[in-house]
């Protein structure tokens, strides 16, 4: 058993996340001030009745503004309900706000990085002890903790291992009315080449609307589940 997984992103019209790498996503909402992704997350979070947000290092140490991240209220200083969940494999984080903070770790990640959860009493889940943290096995130990609904806010690299692997079972969209392009831009969905066309995804469009500052938002059901 594992929770229902809805990504909720915020792209450009090209797909791209932030305006460069190692962009912060705000950039956005600086030169246009209606076009705030913050915002819009925290409405959808509430409308899709999610338990949890889950996302990955790539997008904290990226995205320092993230509610979450930065601290226990959002950007309108409106408190910050839901736990945060942060796939951290390679232990790249030094956290500093821990409160309803899980993160999710290989079990033989680096000793230095175990201690560092240890000292501060972070919630932890330990899934798999390969090169990569066991995805499934993470969300089965989600599953078990009584989560049932969860929003994947991830970076491009961790959206795509969701995508490939087929743990995402809805996508939500807005899609801002900008071009950003750049040849290492991350995007929504970032994973290797296809080796063959069949291995597209293939979705079936649930809803779509207009959103703020001149977005289009679209909601789509994942038809193919590769695992």
């Amino acid at each position: 058993m594992r929770p229902t997984v809805l990504m909720i992103m915020s792209a450009s019209v090209d797909g791209r996340i932030t305006t460069g790498p190692g962009r912060n996503v705000d950039e956005w909402s600086v030169r246009w001030p209606d076009r705030g992704a913050p915002q819009l997350l925290r409405t959808w979070l509430d409308r899709w009745g999610v338990d949890g947000v889950m996302s990955g290092s790539e997008s904290v140490l990226i995205w320092s503004a993230h509610p979450a991240a930065a601290g226990a209220a959002d950007h309108q200083g409106e408190p910050w309900p839901w736990p945060y969940i942060v796939f951290d494999g390679r232990g790249r984080i030094t956290w500093g706000q821990t409160a309803g903070l899980i993160v999710v770790t290989r079990a033989n990640v680096a000793n230095a990085y175990r201690e560092q959860l240890g000292r501060q009493g972070i919630d932890t889940v330990w899934a798999g002890t390969g090169e990569h943290i066991d995805v499934g096995g993470a969300l089965d130990q989600l599953y078990r903790r009584g989560f049932r609904r969860l929003a994947l806010n991830g970076g491009g690299r961790l959206n795509g291992v969701f995508l490939r692997t087929g743990w995402v079972d809805e996508l939500l969209v807005a899609w801002e009315p900008v071009l950003v392009g750049g040849e290492t831009t991350p995007t929504i969905y970032d994973a290797a080449d296809l080796a063959s066309p069949t291995s597209m995804i293939a979705l079936e469009r649930l809803g779509a609307g207009p959103g703020p500052g001149g977005s289009v938002w679209g909601h789509y059901h994942v038809l193919d589940h590769q695992h």
